[in-house]
């Protein structure tokens, strides 16, 4: 009998030891600047993962970006780390090639150098935008609207030509036509914020607004017009729609990844289909055109309509469109 009771004693620790060993730990090594949108969504994914996928996890706080690579470091005893941003690319790789045991996942940036513990984590923002686009194409008055950023790249371009796609998608549907407005602040003297109010001037009735959001907010209650942004937590008074970034479901995507495993080494591309994007709408949008954007999101999502994210594939998408 006490040789019984010894065996299920040593089967019992046995059961215990391996789930301790085989829970997974997760860490977050926060930018020295919280943007209040894609770093505080981090922040509240880390919740998520921690609830939907019973892990454990920390989280580290940067000052600067000198703290960047130590920040990174100290999380290397959890099993997948993630860190938030193109900024921490560099150090992120600096600590992967460190500690070779630990899986590093770079949110909302593609880290470039393939490494076999590595996850780049990347959005089809041109899905949201597209959305924004036709959501903007049916607000009354007016056949123009706008669309302003700080400088032209590969992330501005995304939201561009999914917002133009998109408005130029809801103006046929409609039967009408509406002009799409595109400003970029490197190419002027003037802010995006300032171009907005340019754009308000000149009879658009609702401009997204990637950079310079706050200026472009106040013009916007300034005109009686409407904004469109992106990664903001806040909602505020002219603010039409926000087209969000579902970073902790993106977390739990790459998370799960990891727990099926694959330890890295692949650069993860969500959108709407994962549940990892939407466009959030404000009351000013009205119902019966909140209702055609969601039936529009569902065929975005099985692949029937497939948003552009550059200016070739937005060629092609407007010659299909006819």
């Amino acid at each position: 009998m006490k040789r019984i009771m010894t065996l299920l004693l040593a089967v019992v620790l046995a059961v215990s030891l391996g789930g301790c060993k085989g829970k997974l730990s997760v860490g977050l090594a926060t930018p020295a600047q919280a943007d209040g949108g894609v770093g505080a969504q981090a922040v509240q994914g880390l919740e998520t993962v921690k609830k939907k996928l019973s892990a454990s996890a920390r989280q580290q706080d940067s000052q600067s970006s000198e703290e960047y690579r130590d920040s990174l470091n100290k999380l290397a005893g959890q099993k997948l780390v993630f860190a938030v941003g193109k900024e921490m690319g560099d150090p992120l790789l600096y600590a992967a090639q460190e500690h070779s045991g630990t899986s590093f996942a770079l949110l909302d940036a593609n880290p470039g150098a393939p490494m076999p513990n590595v996850y780049g984590v990347t959005f089809r923002s041109q899905e949201s935008a597209f959305l924004a686009g036709y959501v903007a194409s049916y607000m009354p008055q007016g056949g123009k609207v706008g669309f302003v950023a700080q400088a032209r790249d590969a992330r501005s371009e995304e939201y561009e030509y999914g917002y133009r796609a998109g408005a130029a998608f809801g103006a046929r549907e409609q039967g009408r036509t509406i002009e799409v407005a595109v400003r970029y602040a490197e190419d002027t003297d003037s802010s995006a914020g300032e171009l907005a109010a340019g754009l308000f001037g000149d009879r658009a009735q609702v401009v997204f607004a990637l950079d310079d959001v706050d200026a472009a907010l106040k013009a916007a209650l300034d005109s009686g017009r409407y904004v469109i942004c992106a990664d903001r937590t806040d909602r505020v008074d002219g603010m039409l729609a926000v087209a969000v970034k579902q970073v902790g479901n993106a977390m739990c995507e790459t998370a799960n990844r990891y727990l099926a495993g694959s330890k890295g080494g692949e650069t993860l591309s969500l959108g709407l289909a994962e549940n990892c994007l939407k466009l959030d709408c404000s009351v000013k949008v009205p119902e019966d055109v909140v209702s055609r954007m969601e039936r529009l999101s569902t065929q975005i999502s099985g692949g029937a309509i497939v948003p552009p994210a550059d200016v070739a594939s937005y060629e092609v998408f407007m010659e299909a469109l006819g």
